[in-house]
């Protein structure tokens, strides 16, 4: 049979293969967890495990000869086969069975998993099997080091340490382990830090303890000052975008500013991937917050318009709508509805995302000022849109209706732009004029004009009165 890759049978047995793996690993994680030569005490050549059943003097003469065999491969530089030597030295007292006697092709399960670490009924024997279990976890670590092998230099470490809390080249050895990989980072620096102290504690007069500490002392002071630096620099130079900053004006350098933030974020960022490159996330994370954090106040500070001290553009524009931007009491009417839209936007987090780059759009203003109409104001607008809202027999068809017509008025079927925003307040602010206007039932000049213009001059006089038995047809709570 064809089983090469083209062969859909061939591909589907791989995949079926790659499944049972994934399976099998589930059911192994414990002996997944354990170091490497731990691990390999359960493959053991025969030699290794018939040396097992024999006395402990027999024993310990046996190992301590793997471990000689292991420094003679170690100081030819043969270091792979040093760890194979000291591996067999360990596994003569403490290794893994398997009861399942077909484990082989069922494969590996920690439930079928026996530990047996030998222990000796005489303290000198038992001192002697430790002495000898130490050395080999030391010289299996110094060698995974050379072999750039730091996790299972590691483990080795913590095992030794595990016998003599009070191992101080166990210490060191961990805390070289910790620093010198490139994925190292802030957390391995303390730990490294911690252990070279508790190394000083047991023997001061340790020159490389000493050394090596002092200089990691030196470098976390000038790496946290850095830290300080950056982080409280990068984006607080002169506060261009706080919220603090509310009352003050929009200085006209505004492309300079705009400029000089773009280049601090890029700056920033390359800050973030420099730190990402040697391994240190944490610090890559925490700028990459700052930088969000920052985009996110330069965002809100640039839509807040500054209604109190309107622009000749913004005067203009609202010149022809009608509106008249330096009237006091007018500036005070759009800088509360711009403030109701930005407490609406924030309230929500989910909104607060979504609404990050975008001005409110005319249907959310829309919304707003309808929640802030009773009935009969809504039901007096339908009428004066020649609308017969008693036609109508459900309350959301009723406030759709509403919804539309307000909508209409707006025109919103365009997204308004950055530059236009001023603009979509001042629709909203004559949404909210002609409203009011509707509900005054024409008291002045100015709402007479608007309600013919809008009527086309056929304003129904009884609109009114029709529109106060609307609290009948939907009544409110």
């Amino acid at each position: 049979m064809d089983m090469s890759a083209e062969n859909p049978f061939a591909d589907l047995m791989t995949k079926a293969v790659k499944l049972k793996g994934a399976q099998q690993a589930q059911l192994r994680t414990q002996f997944d967890s354990w170091p490497q030569y731990f691990q390999h005490s359960l493959f053991m050549q025969e030699s290794v495990v018939t040396v097992r059943t024999k006395p402990f003097a027999d024993r310990i003469a046996v190992a301590e000869g793997m471990k000689a065999a292991g420094n003679t491969h170690f100081n030819a530089e043969a270091y792979e086969d040093a760890v194979a030597e000291y591996e067999k030295a360990l596994a003569v007292f403490k290794y893994l069975e398997n009861k399942d006697p077909g484990w082989k092709k069922k494969g590996i399960e920690d439930g079928d998993m026996l530990i047996t670490d030998f222990k000796c009924d005489d303290a000198e024997d038992q001192t002697r099997l430790d002495a000898l279990k130490i050395s080999c976890y030391l010289n299996i670590a110094v060698a995974k080091f050379k072999l750039k092998e730091y996790p299972v230099c590691i483990r080795a470490c913590d095992d030794t340490l595990e016998l003599d809390p009070k191992n101080v080249k166990a210490y060191y050895r961990r805390a070289q382990a910790l620093i010198t990989p490139a994925s190292s980072g802030a957390l391995e620096f303390d730990r490294a830090i911690e252990d070279l102290q508790k190394a000083y504690a047991i023997d001061p007069e340790n020159r490389g303890v000493r050394k090596m500490l002092r200089e990691l002392m030196e470098q976390r002071t000038k790496q946290r000052a850095l830290d300080k630096e950056t982080f409280s620099g990068m984006f607080n130079r002169g506060q261009v975008y706080d919220e603090t900053s509310k009352d003050q004006d929009v200085q006209p350098d505004g492309a300079a500013r705009e400029q000089k933030f773009q280049q601090e974020v890029e700056e920033a960022e390359a800050l973030a991937r420099g730190f990402e490159a040697k391994g240190k996330t944490e610090y890559a994370t925490e700028i990459r917050e700052k930088i969000a954090q920052a985009q996110d106040i330069r965002n809100r500070r640039l839509k807040c318009v500054d209604f109190f001290n309107p622009t000749a553009e913004m005067i203009k524009n609202a010149e022809e709508s009608g509106i008249d931007l330096t009237d006091r009491s007018v500036q005070q009417m759009l800088h509360d509805l711009q403030e109701e839209e930005r407490k609406k936007t924030s309230s929500s987090p989910d909104k607060q995302d979504n609404a990050k780059d975008a001005p409110p759009s005319a249907v959310d203003s829309v919304d707003s000022l309808l929640k802030s109409m009773s009935n009969t104001e809504i039901a007096q607008l339908l009428t004066r849109e020649g609308i017969d809202y008693h036609k109508i027999s459900d309350r959301e068809q009723f406030l759709e209706t509403a919804r539309q017509v307000l909508l209409s008025k707006l025109d919103d079927k365009k997204e308004p732009s950055k530059s236009s925003y001023a603009r979509t307040i001042v629709l909203l602010a004559i949404a909210w004029t002609l409203l009011r206007l509707y509900t005054s039932g024409g008291l002045s000049v100015l709402g007479r004009v608007v309600t013919n213009a809008i009527t086309g001059g056929h304003a129904d006089s009884s609109g009114v009165g029709h529109a106060t038995k609307v609290m009948d047809i939907f009544d409110e709570d």
